[in-house]
């Protein structure tokens, strides 16, 4: 599976995690963020920059490729 290929963050995180087993807690830990702020992605948060790089990190990204690949189309919206 790669991460990059899916249409949302929200999935491509959730599969990320169940791919992995993690556990919600477990998640948050791997990626070194919060339960609150794994289960705010998985509903479609944009997560705070500096989840937005953690996340990154766990899709091998840089923050901002995880940005322009996933809310781009926000700056569009606007």
């Amino acid at each position: 599976m790669s991460y990059v290929d899916e249409k949302t963050l929200a999935k491509a995180f959730r599969e990320w995690r169940r791919e992995n087993q993690y556990s919600m807690r477990a998640a948050a830990k791997a990626a070194n963020m919060t339960v609150p702020a794994v289960q705010r992605i998985e509903q479609g948060a944009v997560p705070e920059l500096r989840n937005l790089q953690r996340v990154g990190a766990v899709f091998h990204m840089t923050g901002g490729q995880v940005f322009d690949k996933y809310f781009s189309d926000i700056q569009k919206d606007q």
